[in-house]
């Protein structure tokens, strides 16, 4: 009977270490850490998973290696906008946390008349108590979550408060391909279109229009529309102004190897420009979010920054989140900073 208990203690020994290993060891290891406040792989899943049931919630894709990637900066970011925030007069009040979260889960009783004021708490709070149980984390986490990318939009509109209303801008209109298709083909079909209808806007947009539906591989509504991208200014498309703006009226570019995808080439053409013209809501937003970017690189500089993130740690991040595991995150007050 000793040896069968001493052999029973062995085999559940082997099967607690295994578990921790597996499962408790990895989530501890340090993944992010700026002048000393740390974040671990758990941490990360926590944010992960807000992210994955938010998207679930509103209808929206939820694409696991980029939001990983995405995530990953953030901790860093958010942490540089954490500590100059407060600097520049910017805080998130609790109030606004609760408008936040009435926003995204529906009304609580706060605003509700007196009468039914009980009652929608009471329906609030069941909601709200299901999506933690489904983000596996507690109202006090998540509200930091909520805290933290509202700091980060605070921040954004307040450096985008430089971006300027007018600008020169060119109409822009985008092919993508592979390098196996018939580009020398497509280059001839779209010269020979150019001399028949002219280089008029319109012509240009009937031309790339035909040519794109041909040989395009953009997303269906880029597709749909032509390959027209709207008026842009510098700094939306940052990764190939080097190209467009250099480029003349109705002149087709070389093949541009893809920013964000190394299997595909892209070709541009633009059909009008304006020296200054105002620029739209969704563009001005973009270039908001870039000055964002350009701030924190800026300030990233000012800090000690670790940050470790390879395919081992990526993989197992991607397990985590396919899996209904818990993770516990780091024990420790403040991990956000406040």
């Amino acid at each position: 009977m000793l040896a069968i208990g001493v052999a029973l203690l062995v085999v559940a020994g082997v099967v607690v270490g295994a578990f921790v290993m597996r499962f408790v060891l990895p989530s501890t290891h340090l993944i992010v850490a700026v002048d000393g406040v740390e974040f671990s792989r758990a941490d990360i899943i926590r944010e992960l998973r807000i992210k994955q049931q938010s998207a679930n919630l509103t209808g929206r894709t939820f694409p696991i290696s980029e939001e990983i990637f995405k995530t990953f900066n953030e901790l860093v970011e958010n942490q540089v906008i954490r500590l100059a925030a407060p600097n520049m007069g910017i805080i998130v009040t609790d109030e606004e946390i609760d408008d936040e979260i009435d926003r995204l889960l529906g009304p609580s009783g706060r605003y509700a008349p007196a009468d039914e004021r009980p009652q929608v708490e009471r329906e609030f709070r069941e909601r709200y108590k299901g999506f933690l149980n489904l983000l596996q984390i507690n109202e006090s986490d998540h509200r930091e979550f909520v805290r933290t990318y509202m700091l980060r939009e605070k921040v954004r509109q307040f450096v985008g408060d430089a971006v300027p209303t007018v600008a020169e801008q060119i109409r822009l209109y985008r092919l993508s391909v592979v390098p196996e298709d018939e580009l020398e083909i497509l280059k001839l079909k779209y010269e020979e279109a150019v001399t028949t209808g002219g280089t008029n806007p319109e012509a240009l947009h009937e031309a790339f229009k035909a040519l794109a539906r041909e040989f395009g591989r953009d997303d269906p509504e880029t597709l749909r529309r032509g390959g027209d991208l709207g008026w842009v200014p510098e700094g939306v498309h940052k990764e190939y102004d080097h190209v467009v703006f250099d480029l003349d009226i109705g002149e087709l570019s070389d093949p541009i190897p893809s920013f964000d995808d190394p299997t595909a080439l892209h070709f541009f053409m633009v059909s009008d420009r304006d020296e200054a013209r105002e620029i739209d809501q969704v563009s001005r937003e973009s270039l908001k979010s870039n000055a964002l970017q350009d701030w924190v690189n800026e300030r990233k500089t000012q800090h000690e920054i670790f940050a470790d993130l390879n395919s081992d740690i990526h993989a197992w991040i991607v397990e985590e989140l396919r899996t209904t595991s818990t993770v516990t995150p780091t024990p420790r007050p403040g991990i956000f900073g406040f």
